[in-house]
């Protein structure tokens, strides 16, 4: 009786998480500042542990031999007192990585990373390209699996276009209910959005749109941030928490299995 219980309140619980592009953790508060000196995992690190979350995906981050670079998804995961990290590597730079993470207090049962590139005869229109990826978790909630895709889109439609038919295909790939989240540099007007408002349920549709605007952090004006929930959970909340520290701020939702 006591176990039934607990798996009982264990999936009665709202699970709380959140999208947040940390832009390598470089603090927005001190611009002009862009160099290794504004860097500060821990004072993101005790942003994303104010949120007390069950797990969060965040762009943008950095992995790899830089001093302040270092290892910053195990230093936010520790910092924010969860316990699994991943990261799925998009752009090989210099002296580190960047790309996707998730941090997670739901241990991790499988995990693997899409790289999202363009091929040069696609990149049909002017613009910036960088590869991007898509990063694909696993996770064991109480006693249900959830699939978790982390994706950061690029800004060109050629980019939107590819990602989207990438992420199409892990949501119908995928065996448990599926959260999509990240920050996907199109507005709700895109076609792209379209898409995948089709086949999943945006969780800012329980706010109305001026409300969940997270670009720039300082005088939000744009909604390129979201989190999507499939078949199998829906979203009881959602809001932006009022943070200034990267030029996002962090997309904050309460989910529960149906």
């Amino acid at each position: 009786m006591e176990n039934t219980e607990k798996v009982r309140r264990d999936g009665d619980k709202p699970i709380r998480i959140a999208t947040f592009n940390i832009q390598h953790c470089l603090d927005y508060t001190r611009r002009p500042a862009t160099g290794a000196e504004a860097i500060d995992v821990l004072k993101f690190a005790d942003v994303i542990r104010s949120m007390r979350l069950d797990f969060c995906g965040l762009n943008e981050v950095y992995d790899g031999v830089f001093s302040k670079a270092l290892r910053q998804p195990q230093r936010l995961a520790k910092g924010a007192g969860l316990r699994w990290s991943l990261f799925a590597r998009a752009i090989r730079l210099p002296d580190m990585w960047y790309g996707n993470a998730l941090l997670s207090a739901c241990p991790v049962v499988r995990h693997s990373a899409k790289k999202i590139a363009l091929l040069p005869e696609e990149r049909a229109e002017e613009g910036y390209y960088e590869q991007r990826v898509l990063l694909c978790a696993d996770l064991l909630v109480g006693e249900r699996e959830l699939t978790v895709l982390v994706c950061h889109i690029g800004l060109t439609p050629p980019e939107q276009e590819k990602a989207v038919r990438l992420i199409c295909q892990a949501i119908d790939n995928a065996t448990h209910p599926v959260v999509l989240m990240g920050d996907f540099n199109f507005t709700p007007d895109s076609p792209y959005y379209g898409v995948l408002a089709s086949r999943l349920t945006d969780t800012a549709s329980l706010l109305p749109p001026d409300e969940l605007l997270s670009f720039p952090s300082d005088r939000p004006g744009v909604k390129i941030d979201y989190i999507f929930v499939g078949k199998g959970v829906h979203a009881v909340s959602a809001h932006i928490p009022p943070v200034v520290c990267s030029d996002h701020r962090p997309y904050v939702a309460e989910i529960t299995f149906d």
